[in-house]
């Protein structure tokens, strides 16, 4: 879950959209939230027989916290550097046991960190396009949900930050990307790892589209 603070006095909390809950709930899926505040999230993980992982967006992913997942100590005085360490943990505990994982805005971000990409903090003063807020076409780099390689999809768009083609980790490949090179959706080239920049859970998403990233990358909505 994303980490804010609360408006009037000071309260840090985990929070997840309705969105998010009415989506999977659609899909046919149980959303189980982790706190970022467990000493040992990847236990919990494992002892709720999780069918797999969601990273969700908010916030910008430190890039040394997240690179340093397994040696890295639990942050004592930084909320949101919690989430980082506790993402982390929880990718390293799916890849060990090739649990599947769907990151999404952040998490895509969150993903390449961790196999030791990088992400730009300014992405639109990297390639001239605006993602902020604004709808634009992405085209797929490989064959991929059952559409041909060059197909082009529109989607939603909420980030400031983003990962070029030329940023992904050697262990990553590009399944999407737009006309100015920033990578929309990706995989891992061995393990059942995926994210996306886009949304899924907003209203304003392709439905149909969504559902076929869920199927695929998570066995929901079949």
């Amino acid at each position: 879950m994303r980490v804010v603070d609360n408006v009037g006095y000071r309260e840090w909390r985990d929070a997840l959209s309705h969105d998010w809950t009415a989506l999977l709930v659609r899909l046919g899926a149980e959303p189980i939230l982790v706190p970022n505040l467990l000493p040992e999230p990847e236990r919990f993980l494992a002892s709720v027989n999780a069918a797999g992982l969601i990273l969700i967006g908010g916030d910008d992913p430190d890039s040394e916290t997240i690179g340093m997942a397994g040696t890295a100590s639990r942050p004592q005085d930084d909320p949101r550097g919690l989430r980082d360490w506790t993402e982390a943990r929880l990718l390293a505990h799916a890849q060990s046991n090739r649990l599947p994982v769907l990151g999404v805005c952040r998490g895509l971000e969150t993903v390449n960190l961790f196999y030791g990409g990088k992400v730009h903090a300014d992405i639109e003063g990297l390639t001239g396009e605006r993602h902020v807020a604004v709808p634009h076409d992405i085209r797929l780099a490989a064959d991929w949900l059952g559409r041909p390689s060059g197909t082009t999809v529109r989607v939603n768009s909420f980030h400031r930050q983003g990962v070029g083609l030329g940023d992904l980790a050697p262990s990553l490949v590009s399944l999407a990307a737009t006309t100015g090179g920033v990578v929309e959706a990706l995989a891992h080239r061995e393990l059942p790892v995926a994210a996306v920049q886009w949304h899924p859970e907003r209203p304003d998403s392709d439905i149909q589209f969504d559902q076929c990233v869920f199927r695929e990358c998570l066995g929901l909505g079949s």
